[in-house]
């Protein structure tokens, strides 16, 4: 490498030195290359050519499954981050995301959902609420601008504030004095903005009149729920009563049956001949008669199991069982739950979580064909007693909305007990690590 202009007297001292440390720093280099090509050659000595193509093709595959793994992770959370988004952004206008109950139906939380979104636009599109004068702070029309934009927001937030108080005090027979209290609290936030001149639109305010409809229709469907429930329990009630009545019926029958055997029995006894044999006759005849009462017996007894009417009810224990495994079964009890609490507290771990239960006057047979028709996907193929089914309650939902039968379901699992308990061993692992971590990798224990 010709270094001369180097020796030049004009060549600042500098620039020599950074020179002479890149070819330091190239020798060096090139020095660890060597190496590494000796290294990397003997290793590829050592081993036949193809251990390492199949080495390297097994690592570029285990990259791209572990690839399409993080694929998938990141779109779920782009999907999160874009809706965690738009709850915040309707957050920051007073619109909060509603604590659903266990008894909201999917369908209500599809449309107030759908109805927060077009409140939301609304806002966005600055049609929610309006200014008709510009104002000057100061001589600064920015100011100005800053100040109506703040005066905006703080009547946006009072009015949707308000109205939640007003929607949550609605009961199913109260929706016209809700509905008038929505009306005077537009007028009240109205009068309020008139010094800035800034108001509510009345296209807001139906917006949200829409969806107090929407709450009220939910309350009047509960409210039928209830009403139907105590039809649903005068039916096995009197089911229940008549079982009773026809057993009573049989006894009574059957102690006057056994009686009159007794009484002719003691007769026969006493007397001979043909009159003896006329008696013999009448005892076997009340045999008969009895033989056949307890038969009829055993039958109201046995019809007391084959009840008609009953609860279907569709439940699943992720905790237990996983996702995507459901039990199908069905109750006469006059209070459904009672039986879903009762399979909970048995013999798992954790409480079921209830997707539906829906009354039908034919229950037996409605759980007969629900059985029949996932036969294939048993979870027990041995035993088809036991009623789980490796399906999703929607697959369950779908094949009874073809059987006409309506009931409401519940699809977001709550499995408050599972996800608690991961979240606690999920504690205990990290603090297990800090402690190792600490102690230095020593034992907790000597």
């Amino acid at each position: 490498m010709d270094v001369s202009f180097l020796q030049n007297e004009q060549v600042p001292l500098a620039i020599i030195l950074i020179f002479v440390g890149l070819i330091i720093m190239a020798a060096v280099k090139t020095t660890k290359l060597k190496e590494l090509n000796k290294k990397m050659d003997a290793e590829y000595r050592a081993k036949p050519l193809e251990d390492i193509v199949a080495e390297f093709t097994k690592k570029a595959l285990s990259t791209q499954e572990a690839h399409d793994r993080g694929q998938v992770l990141f779109e779920e959370l782009q999907k999160r981050i874009l809706s965690a988004d738009k709850e915040l952004s309707g957050i920051v206008y007073g619109i909060i995301p509603p604590a659903f109950s266990f008894e909201d139906s999917e369908e209500l939380k599809n449309k107030i959902k759908a109805c927060h979104e077009r409140q939301l636009q609304t806002i966005l599109q600055d049609k929610a609420v309006v200014s008709s004068i510009t104002w000057t702070v100061h001589g600064s029309k920015k100011k100005g601008d800053q100040l109506i934009q703040a005066y905006r927001h703080l009547m946006l937030k009072a009015f949707n504030n308000e109205f939640d108080t007003i929607r949550k005090a609605m009961r199913h027979s109260t929706y016209d004095t809700a509905s008038n209290k929505l009306g005077r609290l537009h007028k009240t936030i109205t009068k309020l903005g008139e010094v800035a001149s800034v108001k509510i639109t009345y296209h807001y305010k139906h917006l949200k009149k829409d969806e107090l409809s929407l709450w009220h229709e939910e309350l009047e469907r509960k409210q039928e729920l209830k009403q139907g429930a105590k039809k649903q329990k005068a039916i096995l009630r009197e089911q229940a009563k008549l079982r009773l009545a026809n057993a009573d019926e049989i006894e009574d029958e059957l102690d006057e049956k056994e009686e009159q055997l007794r009484r002719a029995t003691e007769i026969a006894e006493k007397i001979l001949g043909a009159e003896a044999s006329q008696k013999s006759k009448e005892i076997k005849k009340l045999e008969a008669e009895i033989t056949k009462l307890k038969k009829n017996q055993e039958r109201a007894l046995s019809q007391a199991q084959l009840t008609k009417a009953g609860y279907i009810y569709v439940i699943s224990n992720i905790g237990c069982f996983g996702s995507d495994v459901v039990k199908i079964g069905m109750t006469r009890r006059l209070e459904p739950m009672d039986r879903v609490i009762e399979l909970g507290d048995a013999s798992v771990a954790f409480r079921f979580d209830v997707h539906t239960i829906a009354f039908n006057e034919n229950a037996p047979a409605i759980e007969k064909q629900l059985h029949k028709k996932f036969h294939e996907f048993r979870v027990n193929k041995n035993n088809t007693r036991k009623e789980f089914f490796r399906v999703s309650p929607q697959q369950v939902a779908d094949a009874m909305r073809e059987m006409n039968i309506e009931s409401d379901w519940y699809f977001e699992i709550e499995a408050k007990d599972y996800h608690e308990s991961q979240l606690i061993r999920e504690a205990e692992k990290v603090r297990k690590e800090q402690a190792a971590h600490y102690l230095g990798g020593l034992p907790e224990t000597i």
